[in-house]
Parts: C-alpha cells; structure tokens; sequence
C-alpha cells in the first residue's frame, strides 16, 4: 500500500506463469496459476479496499493486465496464464 498522497493507491503486480502447451498442463498445475494470479488478485485487491474503506478517504487500485488477455500468441506454451489474465481482466 502507497501513502505517498493524501488517499492510498494499491499496486497488483503478483503472478505466475508456466510454459507448459495446453495439451501438457496437469489440473495441479493449472489450479497453481489461478490460484495465485486470480485468487491472489482478489483477495489483495479486497484487502486494500477494505482499509481504504476504513481511513475513510478512499484511495486507488491499479490492477496490471496484459496483451494476453486478447492474443494467446499461438505456440507459445502459456495456455493457463492466458485463461487466468482473461478472468482477471473480466474483474476490473
């Protein structure tokens, strides 16, 4: 949490990512990375909101997307984090 300005701003820059190709990624290992990117997210998220909601001043949150929200970039071996950026983006 940033306190450099009157109202606090909160940052999410948690994630993970496997290289892994859709046909390899085990549900142990896809359950990992919505776990910490989509989970982790959430509940910091909340927790930031949930103190901002207590000074009483509100504050921001600045959530982090990425390009893999809209292009999977065929090949590339990132199918689980592609599917939890696109949850993630569907929350902001």
């Amino acid at each position: 949490m940033y306190q450099h300005t009157e109202h606090p701003q909160w940052i999410e820059e948690g994630i993970v990512c496997l290289e892994e190709k859709a046909e390899e990624v085990t549900e142990k290992r896809f359950d990992y990375v919505l776990d910490v990117n989509l989970r982790g997210a959430m509940f910091q998220a909340q927790a930031a909101a949930r103190h901002m909601i207590r000074q009483g001043t509100g504050g921001k949150q600045v959530h982090i997307g990425s390009v893999r929200t809209l292009l999977a970039l065929r090949g590339r071996r990132y199918a689980a984090y592609c599917a939890s950026k696109v949850v993630d983006h569907q929350k902001t």
